[in-house]
């Protein structure tokens, strides 16, 4: 046989082997796209419940009134596209591949960094990686608005016998930069949070307790956040808390100072934090919490029936405005001081103060939150 001859079949054999690998990729896409509605046909419905923190889309009703009907086919469409049989194993199977197969993160709310640390991204919810980079910093106008109506609070709650404190968390972006990608890098030697602090100081604000001094020191010890979770973990919570306990103890001689030398640290695997729930790997990836055990677990605990005497240097009623960072923190708020009423920051208002009438009002602050809170400052 000719050299010609075996080019020329060479060359059909590929043509042949291209055109069934084509048949075989349409017939596959064909199969993804009909698996669904087939395999509900079949009764083949397998429920999965994959912890989405949304509402998914209702069945809508059949509604011949006026402009109800125009729009049934695009609801009808929102709620197919939430419910349609094997979405959420569809759901689990996308994030398995681009995750362990592509090494990408399946959702933009989450950033993969390095050595399977995990940082938040959504730019809906505060935007975190703007405040690392620097990219939302606080205008001149806006810094001394905020400044001023903090102090105004402050100077309101003194009036009436109440003391303020503000505890500012730094975002877990701040604390482990070290793991976040090359990619992500400060533009600037500025931060939001950087300028609220410096501007608070100068103006006198003696109440505020930067949490990122005290979490820089706690990482050397061992975590003071999760790797997979936005959270600070239990031993960056009571950092966190020293720090705030050590400053009240100037104004308030009778709460108790943490010597954080006398807690023993270990380390304990569990599944997934919330930023790998997002991804839908919640079980698929591990984290390691910090357990803290006092060496003696009855240091500071309030006295029972301890009384409440404003402007004595006892241990005052607490008001703590909060969120999910605050949690970790209210075992030790508990412990030291005879009464605490928690509520949400964003929340917060005159009337629960006036309602509650506490002798301290603390505020637990992340700092993702911080332009948020800042416009609900009283005043504002």
């Amino acid at each position: 046989m000719s050299q010609a001859r075996r080019t020329e079949r060479g060359r059909a054999g590929a043509r042949i082997r291209a055109g069934g690998l084509r048949v075989v990729l349409v017939a596959l896409f064909c199969l993804v796209i009909i698996l669904p509605q087939a395999s509900q046909w079949l009764g083949f419905s397998p429920q999965a419940n994959f912890g989405e923190k949304r509402t998914l889309a209702p069945r809508p009703q059949l509604d011949f009134g006026s402009g109800a009907l125009a729009s049934f086919p695009a609801r009808f469409g929102e709620y197919y596209l939430d419910n349609f049989n094997l979405r959420p194993w569809l759901i689990r199977l996308h994030s398995w591949f681009t995750y362990f197969g592509l090494g990408m993160s399946p959702v933009p709310e989450v950033v993969l960094g390095k050595d399977g640390w995990l940082f938040y991204a959504a730019t809906n919810d505060g935007d975190p990686l703007a405040d690392f980079q620097g990219r939302n910093l606080f205008s001149s106008e806006e810094l001394a608005d905020v400044c001023s109506r903090l102090r105004a609070w402050r100077s309101d709650l003194k009036a009436r016998g109440i003391a303020l404190y503000v505890l500012l968390v730094p975002n877990k972006n701040d604390i482990y930069p070290e793991y976040l990608p090359n990619r992500i890098k400060r533009l600037g030697g500025q931060t939001r949070l950087g300028q609220f602090v410096r501007e608070m100081r100068r103006r006198g604000f003696i109440g505020l307790v930067d949490g990122r001094e005290p979490l820089l020191r706690a990482k050397e010890r061992t975590l003071a956040y999760f790797k997979t979770d936005t959270h600070w973990n239990a031993w960056g919570a009571l950092s966190g808390y020293a720090a705030l306990a050590e400053r009240m103890s100037a104004d308030f001689p009778a709460v108790p100072t943490l010597d954080l030398s006398q807690y023993k640290l270990s380390l304990k695997t569990i599944p997934g934090g919330d930023l790998a729930q997002m991804m839908d790997l919640g079980p698929q990836l591990s984290d390691q919490a910090v357990v803290v055990s006092a060496l003696n677990p009855n240091r500071g605990a309030a006295p029972k029936g301890a009384a409440e005497k404003r402007g004595a240097k006892t241990r005052p009623r607490v008001l703590l405005y909060g969120d999910s960072f605050s949690w970790q923190l209210l075992p030790y708020f508990r412990r030291d001081f005879p009464e605490v009423v928690f509520a949400k920051y964003l929340e917060q208002g005159q009337g629960l103060i006036s309602k509650e009438t506490p002798g301290v009002v603390i505020v637990v602050l992340v700092e993702r939150y911080l332009g948020l809170w800042a416009s609900r400052l009283p005043g504002g």
